[in-house]
């Protein structure tokens, strides 16, 4: 049996959706599918109008797809009437980057107030809302306004609102896009907590890869409407294909020259009295193994090590590293087949007359 068919929360299969404006069709999604497991915390992420968020809105139907197959823990969404869809969405909880709290309701009120609409009794909903302040770590602003809280706690409501009605999916829409960056890691923290004590799988999109970095599993690059990568976290930051996720990769992890090489010109070929320029990428264990000692030792390498940095991803290492090597030019090759025999990625960059040292 298929154990990502048995395990898999969301399933959503061939979507489109076309809107009719005063320039014609627009596309907003053109055939994605994507399946999000039980308990995951799966980042979709894009630039602005790549349409992600009519992807997130095609989740719970606040957009009907043209076209294609939406599924929530079995169910599809689009052949749901109106009564049915509004209990399937009891599910489903969602939270925005501008919050949308209620500015007359107290924050006790505000948690309480889709509580209210699902006819909970009164006794209920104060439990309920007590337990989900205490999650969120507001018990003290029960009585407080919007308007007196700051941004951080304003999206702790909306947390605490999403999940009183026991959602099994909790969608977040560009949630810490308003947020500063202590702010930001705060909420990112309580998502994964709330993940790990509830089981919740949350989908979460924004235009911030660090945000995708900090707390998801899996990850789908959306662009005009198509999904042009998707993969685990660790893999798609390692080892992005497509040139926009490279992009994405390159605004927290540096895969540039160092700005003392930036304006070097490298010859193509070795010439005798030469220095090469190398750039290695290591992942996993291979970042514990000395291999610049074993290049100086065994094939009598003489390294400068002119950048280097070691990021960690879902608590795993990925480095990389750019030296220049003076060496006899056969012992050079012997090296690099070295390198590739270890599973590192080498890149020579070029070859300078001088030395870099």
């Amino acid at each position: 049996m298929d154990t990502k068919q048995q395990t898999a929360m969301i399933e959503i299969a061939d979507v489109t959706k076309s809107y009719s404006g005063a320039a014609g069709r627009v596309d907003a999604l053109k055939g994605v599918s994507l399946s999000v497991d039980a308990g995951q915390i799966f980042g979709i992420i894009g630039l602005s109008g790549a349409g992600k968020s009519t992807l997130i809105r095609c989740i719970n139907m606040l957009e009907h797809p043209t076209t294609g197959s939406v599924k929530v823990n079995g169910m599809e969404m689009t052949r749901l009437s109106e009564k049915e869809l509004r209990e399937a969405r009891k599910e489903i909880g969602m939270i925005f980057q501008h919050f949308n709290l209620l500015s007359s309701r107290t924050v006790e009120e505000n948690v309480a107030f889709p509580l209210e609409l699902s006819g909970w009794k009164k006794e209920d909903i104060d439990v309920r809302v007590n337990e989900m302040l205490e999650l969120v770590g507001l018990s003290d602003k029960v009585g407080q306004y919007p308007a007196q809280l700051s941004g951080g706690q304003k999206q702790r409501v909306g947390i605490a609102r999403a999940l009183a009605s026991r959602p099994r999916v909790l969608l977040c829409d560009e949630a810490t896009s308003a947020l500063d960056p202590q702010t930001t890691r705060s909420i990112l923290e309580l998502l994964q907590d709330i993940n790990r004590k509830l089981n919740l799988t949350i989908v979460l999109i924004t235009h911030e890869m660090q945000v995708v970095r900090e707390i998801c599993h899996q990850v789908a690059v959306i662009e005009d409407g198509l999904i042009i990568e998707q993969g685990e976290v660790y893999d798609v930051f390692t080892k992005p294909s497509h040139s926009t996720t490279k992009e994405f990769v390159s605004t927290i992890m540096n895969q540039e020259l160092p700005e003392s090489l930036a304006g070097e010109t490298f010859l193509t070929t070795f010439e005798p009295g030469c220095s090469m320029l190398l750039r290695i990428r290591f992942y996993g264990e291979a970042t514990k193994e000395p291999m610049i000692a074993t290049l100086v030792k065994q094939f009598n390498w003489e390294i400068s090590i002119l950048y280097g940095n070691i990021d960690y991803i879902q608590g795993k290492p990925q480095g990389t590293m750019v030296i220049s090597v003076d060496a006899e030019e056969g012992r050079i090759q012997e090296g690099l087949d070295i390198l590739q025999m270890k599973g590192l990625e080498v890149e020579v960059i070029g070859y300078v007359a001088n030395s870099l040292e």
